[in-house]
């Protein structure tokens, strides 16, 4: 299997190569679905770690260079991408530094794997490009079109790893066995956050343009309970209620009763109740603390998250592992406080914002923030309310998954970054006199 999805990889960029010279808007549709939809394959594995150069890499890598005069060119015409590519690139020389200093210290145990983690942060931008170039060629109605068909596609896959027919990439490497579907992701905490992504997207279109999206929302919501992601069923219903509330108060109180009703029976007829039930808040807050004091994060990354290793443990199993983590990791950040343990060394730390500022330090947490309000700034210019919603769901999941890291995730929200950045040009003819209008186009 493994070996056929490498073929089928090499077969598809040999197509991107084609495209690109017989129809540049085939092209930029071509990498936006195949980034999207297009499992994580491994075709080059890096000695000492479970990453490798992937299919999407070089995709992305083979659009950099055919399309870079025209990037050079619209990052000319584009201060605001233009300031936004330069803290990217800034970002990732602050992981090259921290590389080094890691090093210095006996906290980079793989350099090879640190480097290819900061240049991956510039590679997961250059999508930003592919949806600037798609937005520019095709309309959002094009773009609603394609998500829906998207939520088919991947719930017919999810049920079909639901009911081991088939199995997914992990790590790229193709496992038969799941535990939960994981469509063409990673993980199920993947694959919920981007269904998470599509629900906005569709139940924003449902609130404000076209009541179809309903249904597409109610399968996104399918997909989601199906991962068994607490972080993805409570963002759900957030999201939800949420939206509803902001715009539409009468599907707020509809939302509000129809969501309770199917929560209730779901939790009586599934293993779902049993998702919650083990959480002890106090106990996990004790748990947190203890872990701030002590631990070794190397050792703590070698224990498996079993019940026969924690048998005391009465509250949420991944939440200990969680915490364990994040002790340890904060225990050994304060031996490189500026630029912390190096990128990527940290593995999983099934935390975002902590494994930032633990893995590149407190520069590196700066630049971040920097970078989220520049795209935060963008979203309002652009006037587009759907942009927001994506980023506040993205930085919510972010709180217990390495979301920063996922290569889908970025891309999407990098590609839908994108659109806020064009604007469609029309000519209006006037007593004989031409002018051109630009309009941002935009959920």
């Amino acid at each position: 299997m493994d070996l056929a999805f490498k073929v089928i990889s090499i077969a598809l960029l040999v197509l991107a190569l084609v495209l690109f010279f017989a129809s540049k808007k085939t092209f930029y549709k071509f990498c936006f679905i195949a980034l999207l939809f297009f499992p994580k394959v491994d075709l080059i594995g890096v000695s000492g770690s479970s990453t490798g150069i992937r299919f999407d890499d070089l995709l992305i890598l083979l659009f950099l260079i055919l399309m870079l005069p025209k990037i050079v060119s619209t990052l000319r015409k584009n201060r605001h991408l233009a300031l936004l590519h330069g803290l990217i690139i800034l970002w990732v020389i602050c992981g090259l530094i921290s590389t080094f200093v890691g090093m210095r210290h006996g906290l980079v145990n793989n350099p090879l794997l640190s480097v290819l983690t900061s240049i991956r942060k510039y590679e997961y931008f250059v999508a930003i490009f592919i949806g600037y170039f798609y937005f520019k060629k095709y309309s959002i109605t094009s773009f609603m079109k394609m998500i829906k068909i998207s939520s088919l596609f991947l719930l017919l896959i999810a049920l079909l790893q639901y009911a081991h027919v088939i199995g997914g990439f992990v790590s790229g490497e193709y496992v038969s066995n799941l535990g939960a579907p994981i469509a063409v992701f990673n993980g199920p905490y993947e694959f919920a956050c981007f269904m998470c992504i599509e629900l906005v997207i569709l139940f924003y279109d449902a609130l404000k343009r076209n009541g179809s999206s309903y249904l597409f929302s109610l399968i996104t919501l399918i997909e989601i309970f199906l991962t068994k992601s607490r972080t993805g069923l409570l963002l759900s219903i957030a999201i939800i209620l949420v939206m509803s509330l902001v715009y539409s108060k009468k599907i707020f109180f509809t939302a509000l009763f129809v969501g309770g009703l199917a929560f209730v029976i779901l939790a009586n007829t599934t293993s779902l109740i049993d998702r919650f039930a083990s959480v002890n808040i106090s106990q996990m807050m004790n748990i947190f603390s203890e872990r701030i004091a002590n631990g070794d994060y190397l050792a703590a990354l070698e224990r498996l998250p079993t019940e026969d290793l924690f048998p005391n443990i009465t509250s949420d199993l991944s939440f200990y592992v969680r915490t364990t983590k994040w002790g340890a990791a904060i225990n050994g950040f304060t031996m490189s406080p500026l630029f912390g343990y190096g990128p990527g060394q940290l593995a999983v730390l099934d935390g975002s914002y902590i494994k930032i500022i633990c893995e590149g330090g407190i520069v590196s947490a700066i630049i971040f923030i920097v970078i989220l309000g520049n795209v935060f700034k963008n979203y309002k210019l652009s006037k587009s309310k759907i942009s927001v919603w994506i980023l506040i769901s993205i930085m919510c999941f972010a709180l217990f998954i390495d979301i920063f890291d996922s290569s889908k995730i970025m891309e999407m929200f990098w590609m839908f970054t994108g659109s806020t950045f064009v604007a469609k040009q029309i000519k209006v003819q006037i007593d004989e006199k031409v002018y051109t209008l630009k309009l941002q186009e935009s959920l």
